[in-house]
């Protein structure tokens, strides 16, 4: 079942990227969970993984425990998601998953600072899309703002694929 299979945003991202070496990021890592099933099941995956852990520092240490087997494919970034937005080159990564604070203004601040590390034609996608008003509201916005194609999926997924660059 689903329960232990991609997301489909993240499925279209392996699709697209098959049998390519793929750097993606994740905001907003919790316990691990969807981070560990990206890793398991896209083995030319690199993860850039973000999340403050403000909360608990404990979390961190069990959630980096848990990924310790892949840990040559994992960077971590264990502060502030703007924060962690300077260290990450422009236009280097494939994708983007956003699943950190589901207010509306985090959410828009995380898609802000993280659309512009996404690759031309690579894609911005996250969680809680139909469940967090607050998610909801930021991505509408902000595909809206910048007249971006929307797609959303039960479930719970949303994704942007970034224009390609016009030469």
């Amino acid at each position: 079942g689903w329960e232990n299979s991609l997301r489909p945003s993240l499925e279209l991202c392996k699709k697209r990227n098959e049998g390519l070496e793929t750097l993606g990021a994740e905001i907003g890592v919790a316990i691990g969970d969807n981070a560990s099933e990206i890793l398991k099941s896209w083995p030319e995956v690199k993860l850039i993984l973000v999340d403050s852990y403000w909360h608990s520092l404990e979390w961190a240490k069990r959630t980096q425990d848990r990924l310790l087997q892949f840990e040559s494919r994992v960077k971590w970034y264990i502060m502030d998601s703007q924060e962690a937005s300077r260290e990450v080159k422009d236009c280097s990564l494939d994708f983007v998953y956003i699943d950190a604070s589901h207010t509306y203004r985090d959410c828009y601040m995380d898609i802000r600072v993280w659309w512009p590390k996404v690759k031309s034609d690579g894609i911005l996608c996250g969680h809680d899309f139909f469940e967090e008003p607050g998610t909801r509201e930021a991505v509408c916005e902000f595909a809206k703002d910048n007249n971006l194609e929307l797609h959303a999926k039960w479930f719970d997924d949303f994704w942007i694929i970034k224009p390609k660059e016009k030469i």
